[in-house]
């Protein structure tokens, strides 16, 4: 009963997980046609060769400060509803009581 009641607790109560936040500036692509899925943008890919062309970079680009809308942080976004990118990965250091476990991320 003890170990149903903690499980639930954690389900339930996000307050009581440790957690890392993501606030910050995060670097996005504007993806009009909603083709950033099929193309794995996500994946943050580089050229394999000198003459492999990616029709996008994350460097140089859009930065959004999350959390936020895009809408007012950007001129040219004032009016835009669709999607935006972000990659994958993102540098950031989870706590040190976090070695050795499993650790669930959620929106």
């Amino acid at each position: 009963m003890k170990l149903l009641l903690l499980v639930l607790s954690l389900i339930v109560n996000p307050y009581a997980r440790e957690g890392i936040s993501l606030d910050g500036k995060w670097q996005a692509i504007v993806d009009q046609y909603d083709t950033g899925t099929g193309k794995k943008l996500f994946l943050d890919r580089q050229p394999s060769s000198k003459t492999e062309f990616l029709e996008f970079s994350w460097s140089g680009g859009l930065e959004l400060d999350v959390p936020g809308d895009w809408n007012h942080q950007d001129e040219s976004l004032r009016w835009y509803e669709g999607t935006a990118r972000s990659p994958l990965s993102r540098p950031m250091s989870p706590a040190s009581s976090w070695k050795g476990t499993t650790s669930l991320l959620s929106k």
